[in-house]
């Protein structure tokens, strides 16, 4: 979706680990103060986390959870991290992509609500208009979906990696990310990222 926000459960987020990483703070630390403050961040909606695995069970290790928080959310916690300047600019590009996603919403919201503004008196006609309106978005969400189907499944063909790439991967991978989080960040495949990650165990 963007440079740091994702889609969570239909819901433009952020993970608490994107956040440490841009913040220059330990993604344990930034997850602490998340539950210890849990209440404050529930009170602007549900708080999504998904639980990941160790990449290598062999090497034990118990499974890491991740927060997934909303705009407000993510507004929040960044207001409780001391406010440096490495803070600050993160706050700022954070803000901008929130503000650019809200407003291509917007505009198509509000094309829609003139629509229907204009056929308000011929009710019959605006019911005829808001289907075909929806179906219209159906198919541009299922030409939407297909497209992203197709990046995905490109993303994980497997593909021969650089040294660097492989060096970026295992730093990647030391700094607390999972490999989730490593794929997405690198545009590497599942196998790809495994495969370097196990190369330096």
């Amino acid at each position: 979706m963007s440079k740091f926000i994702v889609e969570y459960n239909g819901t433009p987020s952020v993970s608490h680990t994107t956040i440490a990483q841009n913040t220059d703070n330990e993604v344990s630390s930034v997850k602490r103060l998340i539950d210890n403050h849990f209440s404050d961040f529930k009170e602007f909606g549900v708080l999504g986390f998904e639980i990941v695995k160790p990449l290598n069970t062999e090497l034990g290790g118990r499974p890491s959870k991740i927060y997934y928080l909303n705009e407000p959310q993510a507004t929040l916690l960044l207001t409780y991290l001391q406010n440096t300047p490495i803070v600050r600019e993160f706050k700022k590009a954070l803000i901008k992509e929130f503000y650019q996603i809200k407003k291509h919403f917007a505009i198509g919201k509000e094309q829609f609500n003139q629509l229907l503004n204009e056929l308000s008196q011929k009710s019959n006609e605006a019911d005829e208009y808001k289907a075909k309106y929806y179906e219209s978005l159906e198919r541009e969400n299922s030409l939407l979906r297909d497209r992203l189907r197709f990046k995905s499944e490109n993303l994980q063909k497997s593909t021969r990696l650089s040294e660097s790439e492989k060096e970026n991967i295992i730093n990647l991978y030391k700094s607390g990310l999972s490999q989730a989080e490593i794929c997405r960040k690198t545009s590497r495949s599942d196998t790809a990222v495994r495969a370097a990650i196990r190369s330096a165990l």
